[in-house]
């Protein structure tokens, strides 16, 4: 590598850790110079390139002239040695040269157009997140989750978002969201501080307003929620909202709508979407927010009742996420057969459409076919699953609000089903299908799932 090439890759290097300057100004003081005031954090970047640009012209300069006089020097002790006159005129042509370009640049800068000495970036206010308002009125910008962080004197939080967009945020005094918890909700008016009593912060956590299913820690939506969109067969192995693992600990469930979507969730007892006692449904397809402030206690809203029978708070142990399209809504069957293989011994299956927009409940007992002088006994030894539908089967009593026995979630991208959807025999080990003992499926679910 060169000369030239070594200077270059110097030049480049600092201007790429120019910023680094503005990172550790609470800790530099940097001198005042001849018509130059040191650099501050409230002026920013620019007034270090400002700073460094002076520097490096005054060193320019200072280096010019270092050469110049050794080049004078080693002209005037070269005694007649003509290399040693040639070296002492390139290093007097070379340091004129740059006195000379340095001149330029000063006069171009100062003089010509001072406008050009002057850096300035455009001002970029955040869009969201929130600022933390220390006692001495500094603030500290946040846009999503941090742990850790280290954060003392707070005394406020100022709002970006809006409560549309951001519901509010969890205030930590220990990393990975541990320790004491404070809830700030995110005021109507985001004009409005609001005070805070957790003055040191080591851990913050944003609850955004996203279309899914919250499930909360403690009743009346109390804790910080777990979110969810997506089906979860073992909450004890989940990894996400800053949990590692959610079983056993859900006590309320709000869910959040956003047109054209409406989600709807069903919640086990078992890991593997399996329930020995309940499987309630929540589901909502005309409201925004469908809250349930607790699983103990069965809910109604408008015409139905929600969590019904209750499963009971801190039960949950997976949970089966659906929804609805309004703009596509989705189309299926699942057809139910008193043999195994998806084929009838007598008679003929009994068939059943999704309703695109709700689930379906019915019991078997319920239905007939034929000529209507047959009923359907409820022996559901296979069934198949056309289209974008899936099936929960439930044993025991068949009325509502009593114990409903054991239930089972089936779909088919859970794995046992043939090419064509056919689950072809129920098994004695899923504990809703037992000949012997005369456990058959009697009520059965059937949701729109997403394709």
């Amino acid at each position: 590598m060169n000369k030239k090439t070594k200077i270059i890759t110097i030049l480049l290097c600092g201007l790429l850790l120019l910023p680094l300057f503005s990172l550790f100004a609470d800790e530099v003081d940097y001198p005042d110079l001849p018509n130059v005031p040191a650099p501050t954090p409230e002026q920013g970047l620019p007034s270090y390139v400002n700073y460094i640009f002076n520097i490096a012209l005054a060193l320019g300069g200072f280096i010019a002239i270092g050469i110049l006089i050794w080049g004078g020097v080693l002209y005037l002790t070269s005694a007649g040695n003509p290399e040693q006159i040639g070296s002492a005129k390139k290093k007097l042509t070379s340091a004129i040269s740059g006195l000379l370009i340095l001149l330029c640049v000063y006069l171009i800068l100062t003089t010509i157009n001072p406008d050009l000495a002057l850096l300035s970036l455009p001002t970029i206010s955040p869009t969201s997140g929130v600022w933390l308002v220390k006692s001495n009125g500094e603030k500290i910008y946040f846009s999503d989750n941090a742990s850790p962080v280290s954060l003392t004197g707070i005394s406020g939080i100022e709002f970006i978002s809006s409560r549309d967009k951001l519901m509010g945020v969890y205030l930590y005094t220990k990393s990975n969201y541990l320790g004491g918890e404070e809830w700030v909700e995110t005021p109507e008016n985001i004009e409005n501080s609001v005070s805070v009593n957790t003055s040191n912060v080591k851990s913050i956590y944003f609850l955004w307003r996203k279309p899914g299913v919250y499930l909360y820690p403690e009743t009346n939506f109390q804790g910080r929620p777990l979110y969810v969109k997506d089906s979860v067969s073992d909450l004890g192995k989940i990894k996400s909202s800053g949990y590692n693992g959610f079983d056993n600990k859900t006590s309320s469930v709000r869910i959040i709508n956003e047109l054209p979507i409406r989600y709807g969730v069903v919640l086990f007892e078992m890991p593997g979407f399996y329930s020995e006692n309940n499987c309630p449904d929540i589901y909502s397809v005309s409201k925004e927010i469908l809250e349930i402030p607790s699983l103990s206690i069965s809910t109604p809203v408008a015409d139905r009742s929600y969590n019904n029978p209750p499963i009971g708070n801190e039960k949950v142990s997976s949970l089966v996420v659906f929804y609805y399209n309004w703009s596509n809504p989705s189309s299926g069957k699942i057809t139910f057969f008193d043999k195994t293989g998806c084929s009838q011994a007598t008679g003929s299956p009994l068939g059943i459409n999704i309703d695109p927009y709700d689930v379906k409940k019915g019991r078997f007992s319920d239905y007939s076919y034929g000529s209507g002088s047959e009923s359907w006994d409820g022996k559901v030894i296979s069934f198949m699953i056309s289209g974008s539908a899936a099936v929960i089967l439930k044993t025991g009593d068949i009325w509502e609000g009593k114990e409903d026995g054991f239930c089972m979630y089936f779909s088919r991208d859970r794995g046992g089903f043939e090419e064509n959807g056919c689950y072809s025999k129920l098994h004695v080990l899923t504990s809703i299908f037992d000949p012997s003992a005369g456990i058959y499926p009697r009520k059965y679910v059937i949701l729109p799932i997403r394709d």
